[in-house]
């Protein structure tokens, strides 16, 4: 038989239900404004350390790693990198056929190269040229974000000015996109999927953008300037960086394996089909990037934002009414169990409903796909309620308790004088 609830349980209990109300619906509109989007991160950063997705078999990284780059017959540790070397890497990189190719390496001739080299640098601009029009394969190149410096050599500054006048995407296979990578807090969590470039101009795909859109061509860019762009957030699988585990798994390349005897492309490839992105990792590179599991060079980032968008498990805000309704119920149930059973066995039953909800919450955000905000406000709202009753509650509490201060102070007085008589 169920206990009655007696009228001054009915309005502790409304109590509860009104002031956790009123705190999710302040915590809500907190969220909404972003106030706690630092708070918010850091509990999502410390979940994704946790909560680790398993890195789909889409793409593959082919990383100029410190042994390729030391190698004598490959780099020989200079920089600018090597274009012949580049140019056999890329060709070979094509032979496997894959999807589409993002070179994650600045490309635009130096002011100052030799003549051998600026031999090569042609020839590699020839080949990307010949790639484009009549490969399959999608090519995407990094846009230089500022005019290069002229080259010294015309014959190589007008090979460079022809590849970047190649037309648009559907007469040739390329793509010009941004390396710009915004960090928040000193960490990429976020990348977006287009960037707006100086002056009145259409904005033009990042990386990221033109690896989606070679995916799905309904994702692209607005064609007017200063558009908002989508942002894809990043669930970062570890699975791109370069080790044995992740060589083993065919997800990361070195340079030196695709460009091995032993490796020619045969008819079931090891890329065929597949999305790459090629780039530095080498040390001499610096190009670093801190995110919530560590640094990463650019070419793994961009392989695990686009992971993130293939495998669409990325983390969202649901509605805000669906987090005001969560943020309510918890702070309801957890008043009802401080009030229906001892202050002590309350106490420790809310703690540990609420310890077990946000691991469920955790659980359900990298599950499901959602996060759920923070529900300690409406906690510590009820809790307070069962305690105090209610605001004006609370403050008779306090005057209550500082007369009876001041009254044992005073009888301690005449107590103290009595003893001096």
């Amino acid at each position: 038989m169920s206990k009655r609830v007696t009228p001054d349980e009915g309005r502790s209990l409304l109590g509860i239900v009104v002031r956790s109300a009123v705190a999710s619906g302040l915590v809500t509109l907190l969220y909404g404004t972003g106030s706690l989007s630092g708070l918010q991160a850091a509990w999502a950063d410390a979940f994704e350390r946790i909560f680790r997705p398993t890195a789909s078999s889409r793409l593959a990284v082919v990383a100029i790693t410190d042994a390729d780059y030391a190698s004598g017959d490959l780099f020989g540790g200079t920089s600018p990198l090597d274009p012949g070397v580049l140019q056999r890497l890329l060709e070979r990189v094509a032979a496997h056929r894959p999807a589409a190719v993002a070179v994650d390496i600045l490309l635009q001739p130096p002011l100052y190269e030799s003549p051998q080299r600026q031999v090569s640098r042609r020839e590699l601009y020839a080949a990307l040229d010949m790639l484009a029009r009549t490969g399959s394969t999608r090519w995407i190149l990094i846009e230089p974000e500022d005019a290069p410096p002229p080259s010294n050599d015309a014959l190589t500054a007008a090979a460079w000015d022809q590849l970047r006048r190649l037309p648009t995407p559907g007469a040739v296979q390329l793509t010009w996109a941004s390396a710009k990578l915004t960090a928040e807090d000193g960490l990429v969590r976020h990348i977006a999927l287009c960037t707006q470039p100086h002056g009145d101009v259409a904005p033009i795909p990042t990386v990221l953008g033109a690896l989606i859109n070679a995916a799905d061509q309904s994702v692209r860019c607005a064609p007017r300037a200063n558009t908002p762009s989508l942002v894809q957030r990043i669930r970062y699988t570890g699975a791109f960086s370069h080790s044995a585990r992740n060589a083993s798994a065919g997800r990361i390349f070195s340079a030196g394996d695709i460009l091995a005897p032993a490796n020619p492309p045969h008819d079931d490839t090891i890329l065929t089909g597949r999305v790459v992105v090629v780039g530095g990792t080498f040390s001499a590179g610096s190009d670093k990037h801190w995110t919530p599991v560590g640094t990463l060079n650019g070419a793994e980032l961009w392989a695990e934002a686009f992971d993130s968008w293939s495998r669409q498990d990325a983390l969202y805000e649901p509605p805000w009414p669906l987090i005001f309704l969560l943020q309510t119920a918890i702070g309801v149930a957890s008043g009802w169990l401080t009030l229906h059973l001892t202050r002590f066995w309350g106490y420790a039953a809310a703690i540990l409903g609420m310890g077990a909800l946000a691991v469920l919450f955790a659980w359900l955000s990298f599950g499901a796909g959602f996060i759920v905000a923070s529900s300690l406000p409406s906690f510590f709202a009820a809790q307070l309620n069962v305690q105090f009753g209610s605001l004006p509650g609370l403050l008779a509490d306090y005057a209550q308790r500082r007369v009876e201060r001041r009254r044992r102070e005073a009888r301690a007085k005449r107590g103290h004088r009595r003893e001096e008589d």
